[in-house]
């Protein structure tokens, strides 16, 4: 499952399986820490919950506690893809509605220091926009400025081998003590506001 929050920046790939059985998600329309909650759609209330993207977790419902294993995935410019795939299909904008698709929505959002819809947060180590990709050991989290990557780097966090290689298309491959590792990507306030005793690789 493919999910993203454009308030976050958080684009993750989860396995959608609840218990053994496979769900459908939709997006609920409600936030926490601003990024957007998921719900699993089961047809009765009763089983169904709500899920922070960002967490992959739910936090509200029948299910809560429970978290949804991440598939490691990368998030990479259009025109990088092309060029390496250039038969590919995309969808027309030729719908048949007027759609202004050249103007972002959000204006300038993703540049400002505004953060709005309940995200709490008090740290200045990065713009709260800073783009930054988090991990998870054994409970302990640490965050990487996407700017800081390049090339293949080496770091120690919760007594493990960490290495970060960042290709010059821009994809990113985390490993640890040799085994590969999912990350999470998005803006800087989003990874403080879940995990507020974040490291910050230097």
């Amino acid at each position: 499952m493919v999910t993203y929050c454009p308030l976050c920046a958080t684009g993750i790939v989860f396995e959608r399986k609840v218990d053994g059985l496979a769900q459908e998600f939709g997006v609920s329309g409600r936030l926490w820490q601003s990024n957007l909650l998921m719900y699993n759609r089961a047809g009765n209330e009763r089983n169904e919950s709500l899920w922070s993207q960002v967490l992959g977790e739910a936090v509200l419902g029948v299910h809560t506690g429970k978290k949804l294993p991440i598939v490691r995935s990368d998030v990479v410019r259009f025109g990088v893809w092309r060029e390496a795939h250039p038969k590919t299909k995309v969808l027309s904008q030729d719908t048949g509605t007027a759609r202004d698709y050249g103007r972002d929505p959000y204006g300038d959002y993703y540049t400002s220091e505004s953060v709005s819809f309940g995200a709490t947060f008090n740290d200045t180590r990065l713009h709260p926009k800073a783009m930054v990709h988090g991990i998870e050991i054994d409970g302990q989290y640490k965050a990487y400025h996407d700017d800081e990557l390049s090339g293949s780097i080496t770091d120690k966090f919760a007594g493990k081998t960490i290495v970060v290689t960042k290709n010059a298309s821009g994809e990113l491959h985390f490993t640890v003590d040799g085994q590969p590792l999912a990350s999470i990507p998005g803006f800087w306030f989003s990874w403080l506001a879940v995990h507020p005793g974040t490291e910050l690789f230097k």
